[in-house]
């Protein structure tokens, strides 16, 4: 990030941290994410044109800007793939683009033996290399002006649910368990090559999660994101045995773990207070209760929700997802609420649509600065 932008942003920055410490804030913090609306043809070009993804991204922060949303918003870059493809691809899996979806890619072990002949990736190949080739892209375009997104947040258990079915997995776990802390080691140490390679051709590389202008911003050894999604699968022995370990191994390495995961998750929540240096948890709140993190993790960890899938806990707008998490917070600090849509709502059953459109939200600025005026006043 240049001084110039540093300094614009440095009173932000140094409230997030707050928040991370569980310091004495008068409000949590927010982050309001305006998106852009584009409709492709080609939905794969926002993957692959480097040039098209930057300007989308640089879109992105100009919108946010040309709003004057007063929230906690820190301007990211991040290359990416979709985030789950790129290191199956590595370990020799073939992608599969759609012009009206996203990208596909199945898994490439079809018995937990052939973990055994597996070997770990060489990172600076495929789409993995790829996405170092255009983090030096986006850092030359932009003149080094905006920090750098990690661009892989796939923990080890996510990365081996990519790599093998689903069922055959689980059955693993409980007939070849040595198999699969294998292949959770091999994932752990590829997913840490990667990392440490990012950091190296980035200048200024952030450990947070830049898609669709929504935060999160982890400020400088707060930790890492993780994505867990899977570990909806497991039970919360399995998630001790198969998915704790590994999480650890990364939290030492990195500073702790913020851990994402969209579904519901309720059942491990005990599982998850295992975790060493747990960060915070980012989560869907229209999946996992709000309540029960509030319950078990205020001033543990932070809380930062987002409005998922919409099914089983629903919400009828974003300003009612709003009002239900301030009222429902127990205290302000340690609290990042992401007021944004990306799965759900204004698309009724059009998933074509919503696809092939770019865009966060469907506010109206109106709404947009009534939002804003009543987490500043709760």
């Amino acid at each position: 990030m240049t001084d110039v932008l540093k300094r614009k942003y440095q009173e932000k920055i140094n409230f997030i941290k707050k928040i991370f410490d569980f310091g004495d804030v008068e409000r949590p913090a927010y982050v309001i994410s305006p998106g852009i609306a584009i409709d492709y043809d080609d939905f794969s070009e926002a993957y692959l044109n480097s040039q098209l993804q930057l300007s989308n991204q640089l879109d992105e922060i100009k919108m946010h800007e040309n709003l004057r949303i007063e929230d906690d918003y820190i301007p990211m870059l991040m290359p990416w793939f979709g985030g789950v493809i790129e290191i199956v691809e590595a370990f020799g899996g073939e992608v599969q683009w759609y012009k009206k979806d996203n990208p596909k890619i199945l898994p490439i072990i079809e018995n937990i033996k052939d973990v055994m002949k597996l070997k770990k990736p060489n990172i600076r190949k495929g789409l993995l290399g790829n996405l170092l080739e255009r983090t030096k892209y986006f850092q030359e375009e932009t003149n080094f002006k905006y920090p750098i997104g990690l661009s892989v947040h796939m923990s080890p258990l996510e990365i081996i649910f990519a790599l093998m079915d689903t069922t055959k997995l689980i059955f693993a776990m409980i007939d070849k368990p040595k198999l699969v802390h294998n292949l959770l080691e091999i994932a752990t140490e590829t997913f840490i090559d990667f990392v440490e390679e990012q950091k190296k051709v980035s200048k200024d590389l952030n450990l947070g999660f830049s898609l669709c202008s929504t935060g999160i911003y982890i400020p400088n050894g707060y930790g890492i994101l993780l994505n867990a999604d899977s570990m909806i699968n497991l039970s919360p022995e399995l998630n001790d045995e198969f998915s704790i370990p590994y999480l650890n191994i990364l939290s030492e390495k990195y500073g702790g773990i913020f851990l994402h995961s969209c579904g519901n998750f309720e059942h491990l929540i005990d599982s998850l207070k295992n975790i060493k240096n747990l960060r915070g948890i980012d989560f869907g709140a229209s999946e996992t209760s709000y309540e029960k993190i509030v319950e078990n993790f205020t001033g543990k960890a932070v809380i930062a929700p987002h409005l998922g899938f919409n099914r089983r806990i629903k919400f009828s707008s974003l300003e009612d997802f709003t009002n239900y998490i301030v009222k429902n917070k127990k205290m302000n600090t340690g609290n990042y609420f992401q007021i944004q849509d990306i799965n759900s709502l204004g698309y009724e059953n059009n998933l074509n649509k919503k696809i092939s459109s770019f865009r966060c939200t469907n506010l109206s600025i109106k709404e947009i600065k009534k939002i804003e005026k009543f987490l500043k006043s709760n």
